[in-house]
C-alpha cells in the first residue's frame, strides 16, 4: 500500500506477522532500504532473519561494516535464471527502480524472476519512482 502522506520501510500489512522470514532485496537502489530494515529489527527477531541482497555488481554492495549480521550480499541479475538455491525461499522479496531496467518495453521476465524466489504466499513489495513529481530544489 503506497502513501504520499507517510513513507514506511515495510508494507503495513505484513510487517508485524515476521518470524524467521527470509527476505530479498534486487537492485542497488535497495542496499540503504536493506539496510534501513536490518537496523530497525527488534533485537529478538535479530537471530530469526535474514536479509539477503543481491545486484547486479558487487560494486554497488555497501561497505561490508554497513551490514549487520543478518545481512548477505551476492551479484545476481534480475534478467538471468535464478539459481535453484534462491528459488522459492523467502518470505519477503522487494525490488525498486526496475522500470529502470525493463528490456523491450516487457516486466515480464523481472516480474517472474522476482515471484519466482518467493515462499508460497510470500509478499512482493514493488517501489518504483513517481518521476513525474520529481523536482531539483536548490
Amino acid at each position: 500500500m503506497a502513501s504520499t502522506e507517510k513513507s514506511y520501510i515495510l508494507n503495513s500489512g505484513f510487517k508485524d506477522s515476521m518470524r524467521r522470514w527470509k527476505w530479498s532485496v534486487k537492485n542497488n537502489t535497495n542496499d540503504c532500504w536493506l539496510i534501513e530494515v536490518a537496523h530497525g529489527l527488534p533485537g529478538s527477531l535479530r537471530p530469526h532473519v535474514h536479509l539477503f541482497g543481491p545486484d547486479i555488481s558487487t560494486t554497488y554492495f555497501p561497505a561490508r561494516g554497513r551490514l549487520s549480521e543478518t545481512v548477505t550480499m551476492e551479484a545476481l541479475s534480475g534478467l538471468s535464471d535464478i539459481p535453484a538455491e534462491l528459488v522459492g525461499v523467502f518470505d519477503v522479496v522487494h525490488v525498486r527502480a526496475f522500470t529502470a531496467v525493463i528490456k523491450n518495453n516487457n516486466p515480464t521476465p523481472l516480474a517472474a524472476n522476482a515471484i519466482k524466489m518467493l515462499k508460497p504466499g510470500g509478499y512482493l513489495q514493488w517501489d518504483e519512482l513517481d518521476m513525474g513529481s520529481l523536482m531539483v530544489k536548490h
